[in-house]
């Protein structure tokens, strides 16, 4: 596939990158009680099936491989959210809120599918803030352990 030709589908863009980062920055979750609990993946499943109801049927998505899970990267504890196989540009392979407390200091960070201008494919690190998308660089393999190292790495020293 061309990167000239290849566009996110809007189902799992939008999940990860604006109804994910509204409520995973709403301080009125407690996101280090939800990994802690397991309860993060149930209600990751809840919310992907709420949200589909608003897209045409050939718009949704299997939820195949969304899970969410309470990580260590460096001294700092991440809500790691592992998506469904990334496969178009700008769609998230990971989101991750670093620090899950407190509120006041989370960001919203994504390890996103992107194409080198050799059409191979490639990673993209990218971050929410304020409503605005921020483009961080190129990114490391889409595995979650090198995205929680390159966190630990600027943000858990």
């Amino acid at each position: 596939m061309l990167l000239r030709d290849d566009h996110a589908r809007p189902f799992h863009y939008r999940f990860a990158h604006r109804l994910l980062s509204t409520l995973l920055l709403n301080p009125r979750y407690r996101l280090r009680d939800m990994g802690a609990d397991g309860f993060a993946t149930e209600f990751l499943h809840f919310v992907w099936s709420d949200y589909e109801q608003h897209f045409p049927e050939e718009e949704r998505l299997a939820s195949d491989g969304l899970a969410g899970t309470l990580e260590r990267a460096g001294t700092v504890e991440v809500l790691l959210v592992t998506m469904p196989p990334a496969e178009h540009r700008a769609e998230a392979h990971f989101v991750a809120v670093v620090p899950c407390e407190p509120p006041e200091e989370r960001r919203f960070l994504t390890l996103e599918h992107s194409w080198t201008m050799e059409d191979e494919p490639a990673t993209m690190l990218g971050a929410w803030d304020r409503g605005s998308h921020l483009n961080l660089g190129p990114g490391p393999e889409p595995t979650a352990a090198a995205y929680l190292a390159w966190i630990g790495e600027r943000f858990g020293t």
